[in-house]
């Protein structure tokens, strides 16, 4: 069997440890990339070790274009090839309200959660296609879907729109773009809380990283390629799509 490549744009904070470790126990070689932290991202990488996969770490800013370039030059030169990628690196959206949001922090949310997504899309899905293989998986919050927080609710459901873009564009090459939206998912002390942690009226605990992080490796799968264009929503039944 072929053996696959993962990008994970954040690795050392949120999901990107978990992520890490299914991808690399499944048999993927990996490229883990964090915008601030290789010391936290070189211990991700050691705890891959031993389980005969190939892993490189990197540091690069999703936000600067010639930064997501270079990333992936650098994984094409390692592997040869990118099959998928997990964009999760969500910043510290603003929880302004809407009078007091200014432009400087709606640009800046905006720029991280949607372009840092568009531009890492761009520099992928060339190589994706001429593979005629692809998956992308795009992570996002909760506010796009119960309205808290202007900057967050439009960065959400802005790569929503992006990711059924995506997934219209490419279906005939055999590529999926999907995105998860977290909500309600426990997150430990060396965890950056991203994520809603929140527990709904009437559930019983709060959603473990390991069950969410198991949704993007069905969605990477070989046998996923009819899922496509699709938000999936994972917060314990706080609310439906």
């Amino acid at each position: 069997m072929d053996t696959k490549t993962v990008l994970i744009t954040e690795a050392a904070f949120n999901l990107g440890p978990q992520l890490a470790l299914l991808f690399a126990e499944g048999g993927s070689n990996l490229i883990l990339n964090t915008a601030n932290d290789l010391d936290r991202l070189s211990g991700v990488a050691s705890r891959v070790d031993g389980l005969n996969v190939k892993t490189i770490t990197y540091r690069a800013d999703v936000g600067t274009q010639s930064e997501v370039t270079n990333l992936v030059s650098k994984g094409i030169e390692v592997f040869g090839k990118i099959d998928v990628v997990i964009n999760n690196a969500i910043g510290e959206l603003s929880q302004e309200l809407l009078l007091e949001t200014s432009f400087e922090n709606w640009t800046k949310n905006i720029h991280l959660g949607i372009t840092g997504t568009l531009m890492v899309c761009q520099e992928v899905l060339p190589l994706m296609v001429n593979n005629q293989w692809g998956r992308i998986i795009n992570y996002i919050g909760s506010d796009g879907f119960d309205g808290s927080h202007i900057t967050s609710s439009t960065t959400d459901l802005g790569v929503v729109g992006l990711t059924r873009g995506i997934a219209r564009e490419y279906k005939d090459y055999n590529i999926t773009a999907n995105c998860i939206s977290v909500g309600n998912i426990e997150v430990t002390s060396n965890d950056v809380d991203s994520f809603n942690s929140k527990s709904p009226i009437g559930s019983v605990r709060l959603g473990t990283t390991e069950e969410l992080v198991f949704l993007s490796s069905s969605l990477a799968s070989e046998h996923s390629g009819h899922i496509t264009g699709q938000c999936l929503l994972v917060n314990g039944g706080k609310y439906f799509l």
